[in-house]
């Protein structure tokens, strides 16, 4: 079972410029600081010998050092989005989704609609 306290640090918080969009650039750096939290234990390889005398190995495959050990890469938010899609009826959003060294990267993009939005927002409603 995972535990993660998603309040720690939000007091400390800092907004960020809504203008900006910055895809997965800070998650990613993220990732690369901290690629140990990724890694697996490697597996050991155990042998034994059948009745007929033939070698075999059972060898659990440790996967390569480039690969992270998890199947996504998103902002919370993003899986928020899709998890309540079912529900939501008034606002569409579109995600760039890519595979890489069989983790998937999901960064959303920002639609026409959410543009517009964003842009006609006055200083109270940011």
């Amino acid at each position: 079972r995972v535990h993660f306290d998603l309040t720690a640090g939000y007091d400390t918080l800092i907004k960020r410029d809504e203008d900006e969009k910055e895809h997965l650039d800070h998650i990613l750096r993220w990732v690369l600081r901290n690629r140990r939290k990724f890694s697996l234990a490697r597996s050991r390889s155990i042998s034994s010998s059948s009745e007929s005398g033939e070698q075999e190995t059972n060898t659990e495959h440790a996967e390569s050092d480039s690969q992270l050990h998890t199947d996504f890469i998103a902002w919370r938010g993003h899986f928020t989005k899709i998890l309540c899609t079912p529900y939501e009826n008034q606002e569409g959003w579109m995600m760039a989704v890519s595979k890489f060294n069989n983790t998937w990267y999901m960064s959303e993009v920002e639609t026409p609609e959410q543009r517009d939005r964003r842009v006609n927002m006055v200083a109270r409603q940011r």
